[in-house]
């Protein structure tokens, strides 16, 4: 399944779709504050210019291998890639918004290479059930800034 204009005017105006012409969806997709698009099967992120406004943006439970193409996001502040097939964080420090990442349960082995590509202002940061959080290892010294919450299941460092 692709990530398109379409899906989420589907998942988020189902009742509306009818009602309004294109240009007033478009503004409507536009406004949007909160995208959740969890268990549509999505494989790639794309096309996410056109969310201009959005602030939470979850997409747990797809088949994401790649984190990409979030630059547009400028307002974000929470994001959701939970249950998806990531196995590295690229670089991230364009989302300077971003207080809040969830990647449980992917496949992440590494996180000492993505130390300094992080958000300046993430303050929350999710890995239970990824490879590197076996036997709980302190990587808390190997991210920016002290003040980041690391999950790693029942601990929180």
């Amino acid at each position: 399944m692709r990530l398109t204009f379409e899906l989420l005017v589907r998942k988020h105006f189902l009742d509306q779709r009818r009602q309004d012409d294109g240009e007033e969806m478009a503004r409507k997709v536009f406004d949007l504050r909160k995208v959740d698009l969890g268990n549509c099967r999505i494989a790639v992120i794309e096309n996410l210019e056109c969310l201009g406004r959005v602030v939470t943006l979850c997409l747990q439970c797809n088949r994401i291998r790649v984190i990409q193409d979030l630059e547009s996001l400028v307002h974000l502040r929470l994001l959701v890639l939970s249950d998806n097939h990531i196995e590295e964080i690229p670089d991230l420090r364009a989302l300077r918004s971003l207080l809040s990442l969830d990647l449980a349960r992917n496949r992440i082995a590494r996180l000492a290479i993505c130390s300094i590509l992080l958000p300046p202002a993430l303050a929350f940061l999710t890995l239970d059930g990824n490879p590197c959080a076996d036997g709980t290892p302190d990587y808390r010294y190997e991210l920016p800034g002290s003040q980041i919450s690391l999950s790693f299941g029942l601990w929180t460092i």
